[in-house]
């Protein structure tokens, strides 16, 4: 009941004064617990002018313990004056899917170790994983890196099994990986531990253990 949301309407193609003045007089109501409400408006960017205008109040003398988010995937279709009664956060869209044609020279390569997984010995993985030694900071950016494109790896690698046996080890290994990303979260972490751990998984995968 706290969370309010606001959003055009399926044949509408903006969010109209009307739903603003809505959602003002549900802000003046009492929350219905002791907690924050936020007030979201999605499709920002196509509140018409009326809307915006009456929308500069309330952004400027919000309810108490009430946020409001405006989500616009361009800023530039806000007013100014709404835009600078706004911190802007910028939240970049995660990748869904491995593109290989996209990928940087350092992500294009992994992909080719990726693939050919099958064939290193032990220490050729642990020698893999040592280029990830160093000042934590980059490593651990190289390394989040790494469990990113091999979280996708495995998303497009689960698209070729044709039944449930073959595809357990790719199963397998994308939990594994999952784990390793919230490893590298943890201050005391080891980046290039972290990368053992999950080059492992990869190449199980492949394996088919």
């Amino acid at each position: 009941p706290d969370l309010l949301w606001v959003e055009r309407g399926a044949d509408d193609t903006r969010v109209r004064i009307g739903q603003v003045r809505a959602l003002q007089r549900a802000l003046q109501l009492r929350s219905a617990g002791e907690g924050r409400r936020v007030a979201v408006i999605a499709d920002a960017e196509w509140l018409n002018q009326e809307a915006q205008n009456a929308l500069l109040r309330v952004l400027e003398e919000p309810p108490a313990a009430t946020s409001l988010v405006l989500v616009a995937t361009q800023a530039s279709g806000l007013l100014a004056t709404v835009r600078s009664r706004c911190q802007r956060a910028a939240l970049p869209v995660p990748r869904t899917r491995l593109d290989r044609d996209a990928l940087d020279d350092d992500a294009r390569e992994w992909v080719e170790r990726f693939d050919a997984l099958a064939s290193p010995r032990t220490g050729e993985l642990l020698d893999w994983a040592e280029a990830f030694r160093g000042a934590r900071a980059p490593a651990a950016a190289a390394v989040a890196e790494l469990l990113e494109i091999a979280t996708l790896w495995l998303r497009e690698r689960a698209g070729q099994h044709e039944d449930a046996a073959t595809l357990r080890p790719t199963l397998r290994a994308f939990a594994e990986v999952q784990a390793a990303r919230k490893a590298l979260s943890q201050r005391n972490a080891n980046p290039q531990m972290v990368a053992e751990r999950a080059l492992f998984a990869l190449q199980d995968a492949v394996r088919g253990r």
